[in-house]
């Protein structure tokens, strides 16, 4: 079993031989009195860095490795300047370029929206003129087929057309129409005679009022119509109609402006479901 220095704790042969072991021993302790000493003076160092020099204390002079360290402090910082400039330099350069990326993009935006706004001037304009066409080609098959009824298969012949053979349309024109014609036609005169003679002769004057002679079904405006219809009064019905539709419709640019105004106020949510709602609303 090796044996141990009962002061230093070694197990080397100069302390267990005992030759030298008083010259060690004083430089083991002068060792420990140095280490003691510079862990006291560390110690001071860290309270006064955390506590802050005293006031009225001069400062302690600096390290000799003081101004090195301050020179590095000095390059480092100046390099973190640096590029805290290029970066600043770089920013504002991709700031320009996300600007005028921007400013690109809301040019494009406003030339689709006009591009938008006249294409669905253009597509309300095409639904109106179709439906308008649709209409007409409706009402010229109706007349086509009146015609026929009125020609009876002889171009120079025209004979009276039947009333209930007649659209419901044309039968209100004509119900209408006759009981206009009956209104403006004045009664006709009223002659009385006295089959028995006086003597002297004398006179009767006496006035009927035009209500009493009137029927009450043609007061009503309801009385009997004729079974058939004559081709005069087919084609005065014909072209009183035609007259109403020229005055119920309005011009083309009348209507496009209005269907646009429409269409412009229901825009902006600005996708093809909102038109195609638009224009189906309007037609």
């Amino acid at each position: 079993m090796k044996c141990v220095c009962q002061e230093c704790g070694c197990v080397c042969e100069s302390c267990v031989s005992g030759s030298n072991s008083l010259h060690l021993h004083q430089e083991i302790e002068a060792l420990k009195r140095q280490l003691l000493e510079r862990d006291c003076h560390i110690v001071r160092m860290e309270t006064q860095v955390l506590e802050g020099p005293p006031q009225g204390r001069p400062p302690e002079p600096l390290q000799p490795n003081a101004p090195c360290r301050q020179e590095a402090c000095q390059d480092r910082w100046q390099r973190l300047q640096d590029g805290y400039r290029k970066l600043q330099k770089v920013n504002q350069g991709l700031e320009d370029k996300l600007l005028r990326v921007v400013d690109r993009c809301e040019t494009e935006k406003n030339a689709l929206s006009r591009d938008l706004q006249e294409l669905t001037t253009r597509l309300v304009d095409a639904q109106l003129a179709l439906a308008q066409l649709r209409e007409e080609n409706e009402q010229y098959r109706n007349d086509c087929n009146v015609a026929v009824q009125l020609l009876q298969c002889k171009p120079s012949s025209f004979v009276a057309s039947k009333y209930s053979t007649l659209p419901n349309e044309l039968q209100e024109k004509v119900r209408s129409h006759l009981g206009s014609r009956s209104q403006r036609t004045p009664p006709e005169a009223r002659v009385i005679r006295v089959p028995m003679p006086t003597f002297p002769p004398t006179a009767m004057v006496y006035s009927v009022s035009p209500e009493e002679t009137t029927p009450p079904q043609q007061q009503d405006g309801n009385g009997p119509l004729p079974d058939y219809i004559s081709a005069a009064v087919m084609a005065k019905v014909l072209e009183e109609r035609a007259r109403e539709r020229r005055r119920s419709h309005p011009s083309k640019g009348t209507q496009a402006s209005l269907c646009c105004s429409r269409s412009s106020s229901q825009h902006c949510a600005g996708d093809g479901s909102a038109i195609q709602r638009t224009t189906e609303t309007l037609i």
